[in-house]
């Protein structure tokens, strides 16, 4: 084989593997696309259920909210809603553990 057999075959490679790598960037890109609109969806869900806790004192919908933010959340809201969990699930009388950790708040 010659060298410019060589050079054909190497750039059919290369151009081969290219493609593979591209593709695959590209479908984590359309994956954190798809992502970024299911959070979008999760944070409106989550303004909406709190707007409807407040005016009707009620936690209704909440186990939703809480599993999509366990998918779709990062860590620092996943901690917070774990906490929102915590506090909703303590008896009222118990004053002294309502408080929200300040660390995971701001």
């Amino acid at each position: 084989m010659s060298i410019s057999n060589y050079i054909v075959l190497l750039t059919a490679f290369m151009v081969v593997v290219g493609w593979f790598v591209n593709s695959w960037l590209n479908r984590r890109h359309e994956i954190a696309k798809k992502r970024i609109d299911h959070r979008l969806e999760v944070l409106k869900s989550y303004i909406s259920f709190t707007v409807s806790a407040f005016k009707n004192k009620s936690l209704d919908g909440f186990n939703d909210i809480q599993v999509s933010f366990m998918q779709y959340g990062y860590q620092d809201e996943v901690n917070l809603v774990e906490e929102i969990t915590r506090i909703a699930m303590t008896d009222p009388k118990d004053k002294g553990k309502r408080s929200i950790n300040p660390t995971l708040v701001g």
